[in-house]
């Protein structure tokens, strides 16, 4: 990989290039459409996510833990999101936290 090449540190170059990648195939996925117009996609790992335009303007996201059918987070209530995509990033960042701080065994 060239970017590892020039910087002298190949594992971190695969990293980003992994992350980006992942980002990538996040927003690729088959979001559906609710009978509310809302986008959502169930995950493999075990969460649905929604993402709603706010009659404020901007976005906001709920992702909820389908085994329990504990929130895990909402994004958009203090911050609104720009785009519909931004806020599928900032959901795929708390599940991304959730799955690093033990994972989505029922306890989130």
């Amino acid at each position: 990989m060239c970017a590892g090449n020039m910087e002298g540190n190949y594992a971190s170059a695969v990293a980003r290039e992994t992350a980006v990648k992942g980002r990538r195939g996040w927003l690729d996925r088959k979001w559906r459409v609710s009978a509310k117009g809302n986008e959502f996609l169930n995950t493999r790992d075990g969460f649905n996510v929604v993402v709603w335009r706010r009659r404020e303007g901007g976005w906001a996201a709920r992702i909820l833990n389908r085994r329990t059918g504990v929130e895990v987070g909402k994004i958009g209530e203090r911050f609104k999101c720009a785009t519909s995509d931004d806020a599928k990033f900032a959901c795929l960042q708390v599940i991304e936290g959730v799955k690093a701080q033990g994972g989505n065994d029922g306890r989130w």
